[in-house]
């Protein structure tokens, strides 16, 4: 861009000159920069009867800018497998449509004699082994990795075997649980251990799966009466195996 400064009229008076001003050394050409800027953001004042110098437009300038936001949306959870039900009589394997989905197995029957015997082709494999009547309920699918696709019956009489999701467990808050024979129960408040109790003469064994640090536990696991406090977490949902009256207060 070239400049047009005015020019010196001959006739006018001469001043005495000046001392030329020390701009001070500024790294990297800074002065020249901002001279350079100087000289042409301000308009020279055009000569008489001369073109009018170029005008520069100093109208605001808009800027329009598009923000594209992106919303990523959780699917919510498959609903629970629906409910299986299965009857028979005798010796007999079911098949299961719910694949890896933990739930509760209850087998009844009722008058049953000699052995009983139901297991799952799962990690948790032996659910049942008595003798005559059962009624009763356990895990399936509550460890890593298991997934049971069918269950086998042994059994002298009629039964009835059900297969549901964890929504249906009986949920227990401020208070004790209690029941008789094989249950699963859980526990929603927040606790370390419990004192149990069972009135029985087989086996009594409770187990646990914590809901906070999702290991699985070993609580008790005597023959007969049993009463004493052990480490039982909650929030957590816990197996009791009795043949008898049980209960389990959180502490």
């Amino acid at each position: 861009m070239t400049i047009a400064w005015p020019t010196e009229d001959p006739d006018a008076p001469r001043q005495r000159p000046r001392k030329p001003w020390k701009w001070p050394v500024i790294a990297g050409g800074a002065v020249v920069v901002v001279i350079a800027a100087v000289a042409i953001w301000t308009p020279s004042r055009p000569e008489a009867g001369s073109p009018a110098a170029a005008v520069i437009s100093t109208s605001p300038t808009t800027t329009s800018t598009t923000t594209t936001t992106t919303t990523t949306t959780t699917p919510p959870p498959p609903p629970p497998p629906s409910p299986e039900v299965f009857q028979g009589k005798g010796d007999d394997v079911v098949e299961l449509k719910r694949g890896a989905a933990a739930g509760i197995v209850a087998f009844e029957c009722p008058k049953c004699t000699g052995n009983v015997i139901v297991e799952s082709d799962g990690r948790e494999s032996l659910l049942v082994n008595t003798i005559g009547a059962y009624t009763g309920k356990h895990l399936i699918n509550i460890a890593d990795g298991s997934m049971t696709t069918s269950i086998s019956v042994k059994a002298k009489g009629s039964w009835k075997l059900s297969v549901t999701g964890l929504d249906t467990i009986e949920v227990v808050t401020g208070k004790p649980a209690s029941g008789r024979g094989d249950s699963v129960v859980m526990f929603a408040d927040t606790f370390t251990s419990a004192t149990v109790k069972n009135q029985g003469k087989s086996n009594f064994v409770v187990t646990y799966a914590d809901l906070t640090t999702k290991r699985l536990g070993l609580a008790v696991n005597e023959i007969g009466s049993y009463q004493g406090t052990v480490k039982l977490p909650g929030p957590s949902i816990v197996q009791v195996e009795s043949s008898g009256a049980w209960t389990i207060t959180p502490k």
